[in-house]
């Protein structure tokens, strides 16, 4: 896509298929977002669903008896709710489902959250249907779906 400085693109799913899909701009591969990451919990932390009538049950990954925590793998809220990291990669801020968000251009990431088709994301989950960013400076701006990473592009801003 080309586009002029001050001009803004809104990406959105058409797909009838519940199937997500984001818009990733990041600057380094460290901040590539896993969809899973363990989290070391104290031994006597008892997870349950909050509703009683899910059956499920926490992942935990095996751990020795001696050890006094253990591991979870939980969802990683970066990967699936819009968020940005600043340019010096320590502030994070979480975006409202279906943001608007004006990009400087030297931020670390930018990701909209798993877009879904209006009405189509899973009970529970953000209702994410679209992402709209601002372009302020030129450049080449690439990006990708966090989900399907071989989905790629770029804006060029002129």
């Amino acid at each position: 896509m080309v586009i002029r400085a001050g001009e803004s693109i809104t990406w959105e799913t058409p797909n009838i298929y519940a199937e997500p899909h984001s818009v990733t701009f990041l600057n380094e591969i460290k901040y590539f977002l896993e969809f899973f990451v363990p989290f070391n919990v104290p031994n006597s932390t008892e997870l349950q669903p909050s509703d009683p009538k899910i059956s499920a049950d926490p992942f935990f990954l095996p751990t020795e008896s001696s050890e006094t925590t253990k591991t979870v793998l939980m969802v990683n809220a970066r990967a699936l709710i819009p968020v940005v990291i600043d340019s010096s990669g320590k502030n994070v801020t979480y975006l409202q489902p279906n943001s608007h968000y004006t990009m400087g251009g030297n931020e670390k990431l930018v990701n909209s959250g798993w877009l879904w088709p209006e009405g189509q994301a899973p009970l529970g989950s953000p209702q994410i249907s679209n992402f709209t960013i601002t372009f302020e400076k030129p450049g080449t701006y690439s990006y990708l779906c966090n989900v399907h990473p071989w989905m790629s592009g770029s804006v060029l801003v002129n």
